[in-house]
């Protein structure tokens, strides 16, 4: 089976990942690193959101469980798996307040990452495997630097590679699963030394890391809201650059959110 490696990103609140949650096969793991993520969602019994596209997920089908409880669920058949699995590890981004200038050292947090995704690349039971968002999940690769490397947190030029070293390791490790997945991210514009927008990319540190991630997604998508519909820009797009897809052939400029209006007819929806 062809599997989907995609990227999506965009501006904040833009349905990235209700989309994707909300359209994509089931059963479906969300590595969440963001603690609202999936308040996109209403309760059962109420009507989805007003977006064009057909959500079959409710918040009462999300079941948010911490890292230390995810290999008993990897043991499960997928028939006895929750519609949507989140695990949070948001948490580990948490860190006591201070007036330091540099980030809570954690080393917990991205190792616990580390051993819930190599669980999954020997066996997986989901049929969608959503990392939510790269920038969160930056946050705590900074904590484990903080840590490990602290005198790198002095310049910025030293730390960024580390930081998009191990998320390009992250995507890498994603495509061994035997899953559909999808990496959410957020944008950075990018602007010249007079303050004008040159261009809009992934928030990913360092721009070797930025773009071999870019490299090892088959899909790469900008989201956005359209006339009140979520939609995905699949070629440049303004400011905009690096957009595109492997696979499937042919997808219009604007495209639909949902996995129906992009892979339908490669999976024969």
């Amino acid at each position: 089976m062809r599997f989907i490696r995609e990227g999506r990103f965009g501006k904040a609140k833009q349905f990235k990942t209700g989309a994707v949650v909300g359209t994509y096969p089931k059963p479906l793991l969300v590595f969440s690193f963001d603690e609202g993520g999936l308040y996109v969602f209403p309760k059962k019994g109420t009507l989805p959101p007003k977006d064009g596209m057909v959500i079959d997920t409710f918040e009462d089908d999300i079941v948010s469980i911490k890292p230390t409880e995810f290999e008993e669920y990897t043991k499960k058949p997928t028939s006895e798996l929750p519609k949507v699995l989140a695990v949070d590890f948001y948490s580990f981004r948490m860190g006591t307040l201070n007036d330091l200038y540099t980030p809570a050292g954690n080393t917990a947090g991205l190792k616990s990452f580390y051993g819930c995704l190599n669980l999954i690349t020997k066996v997986c039971p989901w049929k969608t495997v959503v990392l939510d968002p790269i920038t969160g999940l930056s946050e705590v690769i900074h904590a484990h630097v903080a840590v490990e490397n602290p005198g790198k947190l002095k310049d910025m030029r030293k730390w960024t590679p580390d930081v998009g070293y191990q998320i390009q390791k992250t995507i890498g490790q994603l495509a061994l699963v035997q899953a559909h997945t999808v990496t959410i991210m957020h944008e950075n514009e990018q602007t010249s030394e007079e303050g004008n927008v040159t261009g809009v990319v992934p928030m990913i540190p360092s721009k070797f890391g930025r773009e071999r991630v870019a490299g090892l997604l088959h899909q790469v998508f900008y989201a956005m809201i359209e006339n009140g519909k979520p939609v995905v820009k699949t070629s440049n797009y303004g400011y905009v650059r690096g957009l595109g897809a492997r696979w499937p052939a042919n997808l219009p400029a604007t495209c639909g959110a949902d996995f129906k209006s992009i892979y339908g007819k490669e999976f024969g929806l």
